[in-house]
């Protein structure tokens, strides 16, 4: 990892960039492993790398434009409380739906997907299976609940383990099982 971030940082001082804001020893642009750091979570790098003058030139922003920031403070306005109504017209089809959480993910908590599943499977008499555990390459990657109707509709819930939001950035092997 290391020879990998000191080659990136050569890279880029032989490009006229300036990377002395990131801390490239901690960085491991390929890990997928939560303990190392998300990939799509690195902003401060993101910010640090899209300030670098080199950078605003390669993309043509202008010196009179703000340094970019997370959009953080922007205004959010949530237009769906509730998606039983589009999940009960789905339930009209003959699919099999599969929603995933990763276990890590604090914008969508697989508690709530869980909670939204079994409100509607009580409303509707569904059957649920036991959790059960799923596998990639022989390590647990997370669990399992199915939920089936009388018709031909079937919504299977699975978490996987050591995802945040970005699940298939993530853990992108248990990602392409799924």
């Amino acid at each position: 990892m290391r020879n990998r971030a000191k080659r990136a940082a050569l890279h880029a001082a032989k490009n006229g960039m300036h990377l002395d804001t990131i801390d490239w020893g901690n960085l491991d642009p390929l890990s997928t492993d939560n303990t190392r750091g998300y990939q799509c979570w690195m902003d401060e790098a993101t910010i640090a790398y899209l300030n670098m003058p080199g950078v605003r030139t390669a993309l043509h922003v202008p010196d009179y434009v703000q340094p970019w920031d997370e959009c953080a403070d922007m205004p959010y306005h949530q237009n769906k409380f509730d998606m039983s109504e589009q999940f009960e017209n789905l339930m009209k089809l003959d699919l099999r739906v599969l929603l995933y959480n990763g276990d890590a993910d604090d914008a969508c908590q697989l508690q709530q997907a869980q909670w939204f599943v079994e409100a509607l499977a009580a409303k509707h008499g569904w059957t649920e299976s036991d959790k059960t555990e799923w596998s990639y390459r022989g390590v647990i990657a997370g669990y399992q609940t199915s939920y089936k109707t009388n018709r031909k509709f079937t919504i299977d819930l699975l978490t996987v383990k050591g995802a945040g939001h970005m699940v298939p950035t993530d853990r992108p092997g248990p990602a392409l099982q799924i």
